[in-house]
């Protein structure tokens, strides 16, 4: 039998991904305050307004690991608390590449999960 569902296509980034049942707003930008270290900042979480903000002149390919980073700050946010900023940052690095290739390296295991 073969399903209804139309296959995965490439769109836009999304504006909302849920995320352990809280609605995360995506925002693209066009500055964002330097970092604590005054560093550039090209993506940002914020815990307070349940959102996500990235530079909009980001191309394509760095906008998805700075999304899949700043999801990773979310799923640290819900489920373990504060970690130090460079502990974190690092998970989050990590968190981005290993999503980022898994959905990349295995179309067979992203459509079997969107069944």
């Amino acid at each position: 039998m073969k399903s209804s569902r139309r296959p995965l296509v490439a769109r836009k980034m999304p504006t909302t991904v849920e995320l352990g049942g809280v609605h995360l707003k995506i925002r693209e930008v066009a500055t964002l305050p330097k970092g604590k270290d005054k560093s550039e900042t090209i993506g940002h979480f914020d815990s307070a307004t349940a959102s996500i903000r990235i530079i909009k002149t980001l191309d394509p390919e760095a906008k998805k690991f700075v999304l899949l980073h700043e999801l990773g700050h979310a799923v640290v946010w819900q489920h373990s608390g504060q970690l130090g900023d460079e502990q974190e940052e690092k998970l989050c690095d990590a968190f981005a590449r290993i999503i980022l290739g898994l959905i990349r390296h295995n179309k067979d295991l992203i459509a079997w999960l969107d069944k």
